[in-house]
């Protein structure tokens, strides 16, 4: 089967923001994989399409009015804590999401229903030109985590291997099919 290369669509843009970036900002962050995330989001958008002035705030101040409004509206609970208690709620990311640009006064992206990670399903809205803000659960290497994907390439076997902003590396990574068991997602579209 034959994949587009689609991660060129948001390469240029993503900025490939980090955790360990944004651990010292204000007084401390832990479980912040998902402000980043929206962060990168946030950035990936306003680069994208023009939007200078989200830009020269620069990435430490996106990222604090990002988790400031997670906080304030529980949905980012700055916090480790036993079970699951801490991090950022999976059902209220889209909410979250048009906060955040909201607050930046980007046009509100439109985010589709959230959907079980199955490869097929991501490459359908790669193609339609959708930043994939992915929930993996249970991952071996990376436990309950959120970050952005940005595009999806063929393997030398003709398989998928997507391209993503993890939240980690501050460059890009590649997720294989078998990394999406446990996971959902989100359409975050212009």
């Amino acid at each position: 089967m034959s994949f587009p290369d689609t991660k060129n669509i948001w390469r240029s843009y993503v900025p490939f923001f980090t955790t360990g970036r944004f651990r010292k900002v204000g007084k401390g962050f832990t479980q912040h994989c998902g402000p980043t995330a929206v962060s990168n989001c946030v950035w990936a958008y306003a680069r994208r399409y023009g939007f200078t002035d989200v830009i020269n705030l620069g990435p430490e101040e996106v990222f604090r009015r990002v988790a400031g409004i997670g906080a304030r509206r529980l949905i980012f609970w700055n916090m480790d804590g036993p079970l699951f208690l801490g991090g950022t709620s999976d059902f209220l990311v889209p909410w979250y999401i048009h906060a955040a640009f909201d607050s930046f006064s980007l046009p509100r992206p439109k985010i589709a229903a959230r959907k079980t990670a199955k490869p097929v399903y991501i490459i359908e809205s790669l193609k339609k030109g959708a930043l994939i803000y992915l929930e993996l659960r249970r991952h071996p290497r990376y436990g309950n985590h959120h970050l952005i994907m940005i595009g999806v390439r063929e393997d030398a076997a003709g398989n998928p291997v997507f391209s993503a902003a993890d939240g980690w590396k501050s460059a890009e990574v590649l997720l294989t099919p078998s990394d999406l068991k446990h996971a959902y997602y989100f359409e975050v579209l212009p």
